[in-house]
């Protein structure tokens, strides 16, 4: 039996689907029920086509290339109290500072991003000052190659996965983030959008509601993996 888009656990509570099928333009759909309106490519981040009806999008850091849903358009994705998740395809052309998504403003809110050290796969929340990081061991991202990276937050608890992996090497106990009413939400860079820019390929970038079970990270990636032969 085929399950459609919502009976297929993994799919439930998403607040942000960018299913990237456009492979033309500068707005690109979420099909989340949420619906958040006209995530807007800023600077020129390039369709490419792989084949099998896929699209994904190529960011350069000197366009500089990102992807913005404006603050009002995107409170479902603010997080102050609750549990959630994301998770993204890459394909990372150079190492660096690379934020692949973040929401808030100056030192509040919550972010994912990968450092130039190593490199690490990082799920940061910051709450008025402090930031609390959960990283992964480092040196496990590979350059020129699809990977699926996430992480969820469960209560204090947040985690990084690789490829539907669990690969957290260090748990930071997390607190509440305090996210900016007026912060926009930036995939490709940080908040504010003035760097950290990603550099390499990017697709369908998918937020939860939810604490996803480390099962559902797995079921994701089982699902996905043979569109880039992985």
């Amino acid at each position: 039996m085929t399950l459609g888009y919502d009976n297929w656990r993994p799919n439930q509570e998403l607040v942000l689907d960018l299913q990237m099928r456009e492979g033309t333009g500068v707005i690109t759909a979420d099909f989340s029920k949420v619906y958040h309106n006209a995530p807007t490519l800023t600077g020129a981040p390039t369709w490419r086509f792989a084949g099998s009806d896929l699209n994904y999008l190529e960011f350069v850091p000197g366009n500089p290339d990102r992807i913005i849903i404006l603050a009002a358009a995107s409170t479902a994705l603010n997080f102050t109290t609750s549990d959630f998740s994301g998770a993204v395809w890459i394909n990372p052309d150079a190492y660096g500072d690379c934020h692949l998504m973040n929401k808030g403003g100056a030192n509040t809110g919550w972010g994912f991003w990968l450092s130039a050290t190593s490199p690490y796969i990082i799920f940061t929340t910051e709450q008025a000052g402090p930031t609390y990081q959960s990283t992964d061991g480092g040196a496990s991202l590979a350059l020129s190659a699809w990977q699926l990276v996430g992480f969820t937050r469960d209560g204090a608890v947040g985690r990084v996965y690789l490829n539907g992996v669990d690969a957290t090497a260090t748990p930071a106990t997390h607190v509440d983030p305090v996210t900016a009413v007026a912060g926009d939400f930036y995939i490709g860079t940080t908040t504010g959008g003035g760097a950290g820019f990603y550099d390499g390929s990017m697709w369908r970038l998918r937020i939860w509601k939810r604490a996803l079970a480390a099962r559902e990270m797995k079921a994701i990636f089982e699902s996905e993996r043979d569109l880039f032969g992985v």
